[in-house]
């Protein structure tokens, strides 16, 4: 993962986190937006560790040497990472809910003429 500041037609900045990904079959990587932080007030001093600093907390890995930023940089590391995981679960509930099946109806009497429930008529 890493940051990028993107300017706008109008002139103004925007800050993403972007994450680099290679689709099956294709010979060049993607980029794939994270998060948008508009015009977030980070230090570009702060970029680089920040992005480190995600990476591992969003993989569940640990850091062996924790960056030195001041606790501006620590506040902001957990806004961010909220802020995805949080995105991360909205797009698991809309995929779940897109590739959920149809409930499967249990037949407890009846045949496929009469529904389940409904008694069937003895000749």
């Amino acid at each position: 993962m890493y940051f990028c500041r993107k300017k706008s037609k109008s002139g103004r900045g925007g800050l993403q986190l972007l994450a680099s990904y290679r689709p099956k079959g294709a010979s060049s990587p993607r980029h794939r937006v994270m998060l948008s932080l508009g015009d977030a007030d980070i230090p570009d001093e702060w970029l680089r560790e920040l992005a480190v600093m995600m990476t591992t907390r969003l993989t569940g890995n640990e850091l062996l040497l924790a960056p030195e930023l001041p606790p501006e940089a620590l506040e902001w590391a957990g806004r961010i990472v909220h802020a995805v995981e949080g995105r991360r679960a909205e797009q698991r509930s809309e995929t779940s809910k897109r590739t959920q099946p149809f409930p499967r109806l249990r037949r407890k009497s009846g045949n496929a003429l009469h529904p389940p429930g409904t008694p069937v008529p003895r000749e």
